[in-house]
C-alpha cells in the first residue's frame, strides 16, 4: 500500500463492489424490521465510528477491514435515502426530491476525491473529514420525520402534516 503503482485496481473494484453488494443484501432486512429514522442514525454514526478510528489506526489490515466496513455501512445508508425520500414527499414533489437527492449523492462523490487529496497534510485528515460528515449527518437526521408503516403522501398538505409531527404511523390503506 506504499506505492500506488503495486496496487491492483482491479482487485480494489472486485473488493469495494462485493462490500457494496453485501449492504444492498444486508439492508433488506433491516428496512422491513427497524424503522427509517434509526436506520439512518446508526448506519452514520456506525459508518463514522469506522472511519474516525481509521485516523488512529496504522496502514495495513486493520484499517482496510475497518475502511470496509465503514463503505458497508455509507452505502446501506444510501440505499435507505432513496427509499426515505421517497417515502417522506408527496406525490406532486416526489419525482424533483429524488432528483435533488440523487444530484446531492454526485455532488458528494465529485468532492470526496478532494477530501482523500487531504492525506499530504496529515493522513488522519481524510477519514477525520468523512467521519465527521457522517456524524453531522446522523445528528441531523435527528429532524426527519418517521415514515415506516406510513402511507404515501399525496398532497403537499399530507406533507407538511408528517413534517409537523401531526400525520402519525398507521396501518398501509389502498386508495380507490
Amino acid at each position: 500500500m506504499k506505492n500506488l503503482k503495486n496496487r491492483n485496481i482491479f482487485l480494489h473494484v472486485v473488493a469495494t463492489r462485493s462490500v457494496s453488494l453485501l449492504a444492498c443484501i444486508m439492508v433488506l432486512p433491516v428496512i422491513k424490521y427497524i424503522k427509517r429514522k434509526t436506520t439512518m442514525i446508526i448506519g452514520n454514526v456506525l459508518c463514522s465510528s469506522c472511519f474516525i478510528i481509521i485516523a488512529f489506526v496504522p496502514e495495513g489490515k486493520a484499517s482496510v477491514v475497518l475502511g470496509c466496513f465503514g463503505v458497508l455501512f455509507c452505502y446501506m445508508v444510501f440505499i435507505v435515502i432513496y427509499l426515505y425520500c421517497t417515502e417522506m414527499f408527496s406525490t406532486v414533489v416526489r419525482n424533483s426530491a429524488v432528483g435533488i437527492s440523487s444530484m446531492m449523492a454526485r455532488f458528494g462523490a465529485m468532492i470526496a476525491p478532494f477530501i482523500a487529496d487531504l492525506k499530504p497534510y496529515g493522513k488522519w485528515c481524510a477519514p477525520i473529514a468523512f467521519g465527521i460528515f457522517s456524524l453531522m449527518t446522523a445528528v441531523l437526521c435527528r429532524f426527519f420525520p418517521e415514515t415506516k408503516d406510513c402511507e404515501l403522501l399525496m398532497t403537499i398538505e399530507e406533507g407538511e402534516a408528517l413534517g409537523t409531527g401531526v400525520l402519525q404511523s398507521q396501518e398501509p390503506q389502498f386508495r380507490n
